[in-house]
């Protein structure tokens, strides 16, 4: 189970990371239609690339929200795995906690 969390860390991080990049990404092509758009009411450009310009951020604004739920998603599956690793822990605890009772109580007896 520990190994389960420490995976999923490790997704989690890939998936915030890809978020960092695709809000790069994003920025970018933000940029690139107010050029566009300001091209396109001069004349400088069509009105098809400035469209295009507009589909890129959806895509990109798409490809960032997918990455940053997909992040969210890992994390509550992180707390799934430890509220099913808890009981599994408490469990060990008190086998330990009765191992170390009945040498106590053998040490007593001797």
């Amino acid at each position: 189970m520990n190994q389960e969390i420490a995976e999923q860390k490790l997704v989690i991080e890939q998936d915030r990371q890809q978020a960092a990049s695709d809000l790069a990404a994003l920025v970018y092509s933000q940029q690139d239609f107010q050029r566009y758009t300001k091209l396109a009411k001069d004349g400088g450009v069509s009105v098809q690339r400035d469209q295009q310009a507009q589909a890129d951020i959806r895509e990109k604004t798409a490809r960032h929200d997918a990455a940053v739920i997909s992040a969210s998603a890992a994390e509550k599956q992180i707390d799934v795995l430890e509220a099913q690793l808890a009981p599994a822990d408490a469990m060990l605890a008190q086998q330990q906690a009765t191992e170390h009772q009945a040498e106590l109580d053998g040490a007593v007896g001797v």
